[in-house]
């Protein structure tokens, strides 16, 4: 029988012995989809939102309503990425009986276990699943303005903040980001 292809296999790039569903504080970046500037652009070292940054960042700051067992703290959105510090509280329940929706669409995808190996499922209350469920916020509000629209890369980066001096690092990073933006060209 002769070889054929399969579906492309992808390395996760979460640390394989850490639970993002467990308490912490945590740094995501996602960048838009081919790193198109969709959500605005940085004049004298300010970033302008546009429309569709607008949607981003009021997407962000609404999953913090949907999910009270998130802590907020710093953010920005850049016109091709957007930069997430987040607080990730125990919430008394055990993780995978959150109840886990953004704008009443439920995260997770196989009943909160996300156990089984396969890409693309995201325990309930993990990071993976917070971060799907906001880019799916933005995405479906975007495409009712623009249907033709591609936003985001597939992936994200994230990484587990160690202790206040990291965190206090990312927090001059993330709000000195588009001071020390420099155009791509």
């Amino acid at each position: 029988m002769p070889w054929t292809p399969g579906p492309p296999s992808r390395r996760s790039l979460r640390h394989p012995l850490h639970d993002y569903r467990q308490p912490g504080l945590y740094f995501v970046t996602v960048c838009t989809a081919n790193r198109q500037p969709v959500f605005g652009e940085v004049r004298a070292g300010e970033m302008h939102r546009s429309a569709f940054g607008e949607i981003a960042h009021v997407e962000w700051l609404r999953t913090f309503e949907m999910r009270p067992y998130l802590v907020p703290d710093v953010f920005v959105v850049m016109p091709d990425h957007v930069h997430l510090l987040f607080g990730l509280m125990d919430d008394g329940e055990p993780a995978p009986r959150r109840r886990d929706t953004m704008h009443g669409v439920p995260t997770g995808h196989n009943g909160g276990t996300g156990r089984n190996g396969r890409f693309g499922t995201n325990p309930v209350g993990s990071v993976s699943a917070i971060i799907g469920a906001y880019k799916a916020a933005v995405t479906r509000q975007i495409r009712q303005l623009d249907p033709t629209v591609r936003v985001w890369q597939s992936r994200f980066h994230d990484r587990v903040v160690r202790n206040n001096r990291e965190a206090t690092a990312l927090r001059v990073y993330i709000q000195a980001n588009p001071s020390s933006w420099r155009e791509r060209g």
